[in-house]
């Protein structure tokens, strides 16, 4: 009888309980939410240096294999301000390419390009896959500073 006399009329949460589990939310989320930022410049970087280095090998891929009767390369379209794309094209240059067969990768906008690559292209020799160029391509995220950078070697091998 006396239990429930108690805890007859206790039915629901009181707004001291409501308010303190807000607040303990609020500081959880706002103590992982560092941890998060930081997780997703690092998955951005990686995820697009993966890319860049899918896009070279899917090239000489496509030209060791002479798919199209034809050569493959990557453009490194570099924009100061705006998004930096990689372009991987059909053709003997980027500039002759048949673009009806282009596979566009644009970068997020917290990411740049930056290579010493003379042209920003790379073209691979039909049916030998060896490069035009050889060099570093380096994929910079703006917000942290960090770099990724990806090598062509004369046997269009990449690192």
């Amino acid at each position: 009888m006396f239990y429930n006399l108690i805890f007859k009329y206790n039915k629901g949460f009181t707004l001291l309980e409501i308010i303190l589990s807000v607040t303990i939310i609020i500081v959880l989320a706002g103590a992982v939410s560092p941890f998060y930022v930081g997780w997703k410049n690092a998955v951005e970087l990686d995820s697009a240096a993966s890319q860049l280095k899918q896009d070279l090998r899917l090239a000489r891929a496509r030209s060791l294999a002479g798919c199209n009767n034809s050569s493959h390369g990557v453009y490194l379209d570099i924009n100061p301000g705006e998004k930096d794309k990689i372009i991987v094209y059909q053709g003997n240059s980027y500039a002759a390419r048949e673009a009806n067969f282009d596979k566009e990768y644009v970068l997020d906008a917290s990411l740049s390009l930056d290579t010493a690559i003379i042209g920003n292209e790379i073209n691979f020799l039909q049916g030998l896959g060896a490069p035009s160029r050889t060099g570093e391509v380096s994929i910079t995220n703006e917000r942290t500073e960090e770099t990724a950078v990806s090598a062509i070697n004369s046997f269009g091998l990449i690192d």
